[in-house]
């Protein structure tokens, strides 16, 4: 379904953010995949959104963790509820 891959980028388009000093910006995948789990789909669910696989959304997910300075998903989600526009 192409129109739930055109909905989660269109709402991933939302959720911007500034990274730690010296660190790269995220990537527009690593918004999307950020965005949809700020609203509660798992990583299985969440690469099925978005048509990639499970261990490539899991990537993805891990590298904005890492640029954001995220210890675990909570740090990841707090961050994008806590900065919804920054960056």
């Amino acid at each position: 379904p192409r129109s739930d891959r055109a909905k989660a980028g269109s709402r991933a388009s939302a959720v911007m953010f500034a990274t730690e000093t010296g660190q790269k910006p995220l990537t527009k995948r690593e918004r999307e995949v950020l965005n949809l789990i700020s609203e509660g789909f798992s990583n299985k669910q969440g690469a099925l959104r978005m048509a990639i696989s499970p261990r490539t959304f899991e990537s993805h997910r891990a590298e904005a963790m890492r640029k954001l300075g995220a210890r675990n998903t909570a740090d990841l989600v707090r961050t994008a509820l806590l900065h919804p526009g920054a960056g």
